[in-house]
Parts: C-alpha cells; sequence; structure tokens
C-alpha cells in the first residue's frame, strides 16, 4: 500500500475510533515519511486514546523537536504528563499550549483541573488573571476560558470555582445549582436565597416565615 492508502485507512480508523488500527497505519507512515511533526501528533492521540500515557509523551517529544507550532502537541502532553500523575509538568504542558494560541476551552479546562488538584487557590489565582486580561468581560459570548473555566467547575470537587464564576457575573444554571447547593448545605440562607430563581425565593420566603418550634423546657 503506498502513502495515500496508509493515510486514507489512518483517516477511516480516526472515524471509527479504532485506534490500534489508526497507530498500525501512522506508524508505517512515519516510516515512509519520518520527522513529520503532524503525523507524530496523531500517533500520540491514538496511544492517549489507549491509555499508553508514557509512550504519547515520548512521541509528542519527538513531535515538539521538530519544531511543531501546533497547539495541540504541548496540550496532549498535558494530558500524557497528568496520566501519569505529574500534575506540575502537566500545568507546565498547558500553559505552553495556552501561549501558543489555543482557542480550545479544552485547554483552560484541563490546566484549572491540574491546578484544582494542586491547590485550589492556584486555580483562582489563574481565573483573576485570565478575568483581568479580558478588555470586554461578558458571559453572554463566553470566551474559550470562560466556557473551559465552566467545564472546570462542573467537574471539581469543590465549590470554589463554581463561587469564583457565579461572584463574576456567569449565570451557567448548572453552576448555579451548585452554589446553592453549597450555601444551602452551609446554611447560609443570605447567599441561597440571592442567587435563587423565583419559584424557589417564594418557596424559601414561605420557610422562613414559619413559626419557631417551641421546645419545652
Amino acid at each position: 500500500m503506498n502513502s495515500q492508502g496508509w493515510w486514507e485507512f489512518a483517516k477511516e480508523s480516526f472515524q471509527a475510533e479504532q485506534w490500534q488500527l489508526a497507530e498500525g497505519a501512522l506508524r508505517r507512515l512515519l516510516e515512509l515519511h519520518p520527522a513529520n511533526p503532524e503525523m507524530l501528533d496523531l500517533l500520540s492521540h491514538t496511544l492517549l486514546m489507549q491509555g499508553r500515557y508514557g509512550e504519547a509523551e515520548s512521541v509528542l517529544i519527538l513531535a515538539l523537536q521538530q519544531e511543531t507550532n501546533n497547539f495541540w502537541t504541548p496540550h496532549k502532553l498535558g494530558d500524557a504528563l497528568r496520566g501519569q500523575h505529574r500534575l506540575p509538568e502537566a500545568a507546565e504542558a498547558y500553559e505552553q499550549s495556552l501561549n501558543w494560541g489555543s482557542s480550545s476551552p479544552l485547554t483552560p479546562r484541563n490546566l484549572l483541573q491540574v491546578l484544582d488538584q494542586l491547590d485550589v487557590s492556584k486555580a483562582i489565582d489563574k481565573l483573576d488573571h485570565w478575568h483581568g486580561q479580558t478588555e470586554f468581560y461578558q458571559w453572554k459570548e463566553p470566551q474559550p476560558w470562560q466556557t473551559g473555566a465552566c467545564d472546570a467547575a462542573l467537574l471539581s470537587a469543590g465549590p470554589e470555582l463554581a463561587n469564583w464564576l457565579i461572584n463574576h457575573g456567569c449565570d451557567h444554571p448548572e453552576i448555579r445549582q451548585m452554589a446553592i447547593r453549597e450555601a444551602a448545605a452551609n446554611l447560609n440562607i443570605e447567599i441561597t436565597f440571592s442567587l435563587a430563581e423565583d419559584t424557589l425565593k417564594e418557596r424559601l420566603g414561605k420557610l422562613l416565615q414559619l413559626p419557631q418550634l417551641m421546645v419545652p423546657g
């Protein structure tokens, strides 16, 4: 099979998510066309999808050594390092992807998830940084970092990211519900009431008007 045939087979395998077949086709193409950073990047994807993070890291390093400028390459390196629980290195790789112009919300999402695991204050600092760099700050047409931040907050084990987003104007309904649940769990009626929709506000208002139970002395 010639190069075109292998390439068509690789594309078909990708579309069918047949990662082992795609891997084999790409390895054959790299034998025919070595030192191709685009093919190395695609090969790394097949390895990531198979959970072979160490092999993916090695392939991505080769791609970076070929002076690729594709922001997906350091992003995927972050995924490979994260899969090996090397979180500080993963954060650096995601930062590199952003510095290379990543336009995908997946990059800020993954970076925030890693920072959240390391130290949630670092994730909050990163949100503050992005907020400060945004000239026209709004949520109707969110920028990639805003979309990524929402996704990270929904996946976070803690409420800190969701609370930051709500405090900075985010009106995402699921994040609002997270903040309400957290406030209610902590018996913070003022915050719960301020975040609640009209129907819930009415119910809370009625609840707060109930007479207190008298406890016999």
